[in-house]
């Protein structure tokens, strides 16, 4: 909008994911979540949903992300042990960059 381009909202409209072949189902308490499988897929997911929600003034959102980032990293643990390492330290890393608004191509293995 900043830019001189027109946004429309259509309430009726549905998002639909085809991609599910790079996410990893586990199950927690009887629920079942979905996780990207690749460690930098995981980075800029959670770097980029915290970064919206400061910026934007979204708290109860944050807050939420921060849960839900602890829920995945308790998953991976469960099924994955001490494999799923680097996932746990990409989401770290991820929510810490977000805070830290740093953007860009910041991914490290």
């Amino acid at each position: 909008k900043k830019n001189g381009y027109s946004l429309f909202w259509i309430p009726a409209s549905e998002c639909i994911e085809k991609r599910t072949d790079s996410k990893i189902k586990y199950t927690l308490f009887g629920r079942q979540i979905k996780v990207y499988a690749q460690g930098f897929r995981l980075y800029y997911a959670f770097r980029n949903t915290i970064y919206i929600y400061l910026k934007y003034r979204h708290f109860r959102k944050l807050i939420y992300a921060f849960f839900y980032g602890l829920e995945v990293i308790l998953c991976i643990i469960l099924y994955e042990g001490l494999r799923g390492l680097p996932k746990i330290k990409a989401i770290q890393r991820g929510a810490i960059d977000g805070l830290r608004r740093k953007l860009g191509i910041n991914f490290k293995k």
